[in-house]
């Protein structure tokens, strides 16, 4: 009994000491348990990516030898289809090859008598045949001269590195060779370089790694873009790697001083390497010792109320740590929560996108399905047209619309400070609406306009733009037989500012109560039927919202499912005290309307539908046009016309062989007084604020966006001559 109370009281005196041994080999044991399993881990997900990434790369390999043969195949057909027309040639000219090189987009062309002598040749690259002498030496080619009906291609890479493939086959008009050949634009910037973006496409790597494909020499690839095209002897992770033996196996390295395990492997010419942070690779480990940690602290706990007997203070202990677990738990939930939030954001912006941008596709693609089966019946043809213009403006809408969200958003919109007349924007308004509501048949009423400050300063531009969106609004969601009214007041004034309300109010489809709540909420459409019948994108409320608050204004309503709806918009604007005179704003106006008249103006243009419309336009409008289909040639055609020849020069900004900004440099450093008077205007697609910056910075005057609205036309070059059109004086 004696020696049983001893042993009690040693274990009682010792329960710390115990406890703490007792940890420290509960540590050690998760410790070397976790790393196992850890390695063992990694070298598992390591082994799935190398085996992943070298499938990818035998079907890169393949399709990059598919590619070859394609244009080699095209190439022959080219140059057979040469020699076939060769003959029906008056006379065998630089001018004819160069016609045929650039319609069927040939590098040159060398024409070959039966004594090897050169007839005629054409270069776009500024080769000569003693360039390609050897090549047409080549005995392969040679052998053309006895096998008439044998053909030769083959790809070579010059001294500078460029890589061509060329074509032999014989002529047909009479004895020699036809020699072709088309300049390769390499895929990646050096040989064989790899997109990792497209190699690992669909592979969700489970660790945030660093992936390289090399060639033995240097990076090829890798999804670090600090190590991409670094010499191999020069790279960290392979020099450490390497000096394994064993490297296809796990391996720890390390690089400036952080720690690695990865491993490597080899297809074909490329060696794949994968490597890990070990803050990753032992993120279970962390885990796992922590809750080790947990179990620990509590056995400590149970220690010290064992040996203090001080269960309240180790109790409120427990209930902190507890509550900080619990406390954690709710901000990991919550942030869960808000990323499922944003993915199911972003699936909706696509699944709405995707439906609002094929919805009237279709319906283009349909009404020209159905003028193709009707070609003789005129009213037909003319409803196809009708429609598909309707549907192409509901898509030019769409775009603007999810433009002007994103500029708004992002503040890159920059709202105007220019004199206007209130009453001609609501004139505009007026008429545009009058005619919508023909249409949809609604009766349309102006109540009343009344004010004493009619000429102000602001920005008319996103005033009509307002304004028409929630006029436009009421007319396309109203009832049959319906009506729509707007009536503008000056509701009060300073000697600086006057401040109006507008009102829209119709007799429309109204709002459920529910919906009221997310009217300004982007995409927020009540009626899903509006996004099938090309009558609204979702958008405009929230950009009139936007706007107006932008404005310094206010937006309220008020509506009744069934009854209507009532918009009341207030916006304040600064008076204008030294407005211009009616005669003057009219001279302005038919300026617009006739400058373009007698004008000299180059058209730059790659596409040939869009070079079509722009010559209809510029051509309607009395102009006179001359037509380059890219930068370089339109460098040439200025350079050879006498100066003043061009008024203005419309430059299209992507396209081949040089692009608009590159040709508006070169022409703007031309040596000669009108390379820096002649208006240069952008024709472009891409409408973002640093997309206009890259033009003016390049020597444009101004930016036009496409699809191009023929009245804008005028009226940005009658902006742009008003203004000098010098761009030396602007610098």
């Amino acid at each position: 009994m004696k020696s049983s109370r001893k042993r009690f009281g040693f274990l009682k005196e010792n329960m710390i000491a115990l406890v703490l041994v007792f940890g420290v080999l509960l540590l050690a044991a998760v410790f070397g348990i976790q790393t196992t399993l850890s390695k063992r881990n990694v070298k598992d997900i390591m082994d799935q990516t190398l085996a992943f990434m070298k499938t990818q790369c035998i079907r890169y390999d393949n399709y990059r030898a598919l590619d070859k043969t394609k244009s080699q195949i095209w190439l022959i057909d080219k140059t057979k289809e040469l020699g076939r027309c060769l003959g029906t040639y008056d006379r065998i000219s630089e001018e004819s090859l160069e016609r045929y090189a650039d319609e069927q987009r040939l590098s040159g062309i060398i024409v070959l008598d039966e004594d090897q002598q050169v007839v005629c040749e054409y270069s776009s690259v500024g080769d000569s045949s003693e360039e390609w002498k050897e090549v047409i030496q080549n005995q392969n080619v040679q052998d053309i001269y006895r096998y008439p009906q044998k053909v030769y291609v083959a790809r070579t890479r010059k001294s500078d590195g460029d890589e061509y493939d060329y074509a032999a086959v014989s002529r047909k008009d009479q004895p020699g060779i036809i020699f072709a050949y088309t300049y390769q634009y390499p895929e990646f910037s050096d040989e064989k370089q790899i997109a990792i973006e497209n190699l690992l496409t669909g592979y969700k790597m489970e660790l945030d790694g660093t992936i390289l494909i090399t060639d033995g020499e240097k990076v090829l690839s890798s999804n670090n873009q600090s190590l991409q095209g670094e010499k191999v002897s020069s790279c960290a992770f392979i020099e450490n790697a390497e000096l394994h033996q064993n490297a296809e196996d796990l391996v720890h390295v390390s690089v400036d001083g952080r720690s690695y395990y990865g491993g490597k492997a080899r297809m074909k010419g490329y060696y794949l390497y994968v490597f890990y942070p070990s803050s990753q690779v032992f993120a279970q480990r962390v885990i796992a010792l922590l809750y080790t940690l947990l179990v620990y602290i509590l056995f400590w706990l149970a220690a010290l109320f064992i040996r203090h007997k001080s269960t309240r203070k180790y109790v409120a202990e427990l209930n902190k740590r507890y509550d900080m677990e619990l406390e954690y738990q709710k901000k990991l939930e919550q942030a869960i929560r808000e990323t499922e939030r944003a993915n199911a954001a972003k699936t909706d912006f696509l699944r709405r996108m995707s439906h609002d941008i094929r919805t009237p596709i279709n319906g283009i693609r349909g009404m020209i399905e159905i003028g193709n089966h009707f070609p003789g019946d005129m009213q037909k043809q003319s409803e196809c047209r009708k429609k598909i213009w309707e549907a192409s403006g509901f898509l030019l809408d769409l775009v603007n619309d999810v433009l002007d969200m994103n500029k708004l958003e992002s503040g890159d919109i920059q709202l105007e400070e220019k004199p206007f007349k209130l009453t001609d924007v609501l004139h505009e308004v007026e008429v545009i609406v009058e005619t919508q509501a023909k249409e949809y048949g609604i009766a349309f009423h102006v109540v009343e306009y009344s004010g004493e400050h009619w000429d102000l300063i602001g920005s008319p531009l996103h005033l009509r733009q307002l304004l028409m969106n929630v006029v436009s609004n009421a007319v396309k969601y109203n009832k049959k037989n319906g009506s729509v009214s707007v009536s503008c007041r000056e509701v009060s004034s300073d000697s600086e500012t006057a401040t109006f309300e507008f009102v829209c109010a119709d007799t429309g489809i109204g709002m459920g109560e529910e919906f009221q709540k997310k009217i300004f909420e982007p995409f927020a459409q009540e009626h899903e039927a509006g996004r099938t019948s090309y009558t609204g994108t979702g958008l405009g409320l929230t950009i009139v919202k936007t706007l107006i608050e932008r404005m310094n204004g206010s937006i309220r309503f008020s509506s009744e499912k069934g009854k209507g709806t009532t918009f009341y918009l207030t916006v304040p604007f600064q008076i204008d005290r030294n407005p211009p005179t009616s005669s003057k704003a009219a001279e302005e106006k038919n300026g617009e309307n006739s400058v373009l008249r007698g004008m000299h103006i180059l058209l730059v243009e790659d596409n040939e539908l869009n070079m079509e419309i722009a010559e209809f336009m510029l051509e309607a409008a009395g102009a006179a046009v001359t037509k380059a289909w890219n930068g370089k040639e339109a460098v040439e055609l200025f350079a050879q016309s006498e100066p003043g020849t061009y008024g203005v020069i419309m430059m299209d900004l992507m396209m081949p062989v040089m692009d608009g900004l590159e040709a508006t440099k070169l022409i703007r450093g031309m040596e000669r007084r009108d390379a820096s008077l002649v208006v240069i205007i952008a024709m472009t697609a891409n409408s973002f604020s640093d997309d206009v910056e890259r033009c003016m910075a390049a020597g444009m005057n101004e930016h036009l966006s496409k699809p191009l609205d023929f009245a804008k036309i005028g009226e940005t070059v009658r902006k742009c001559l008003k203004a000098g059109g010098n761009f030396e004086e602007k610098k």
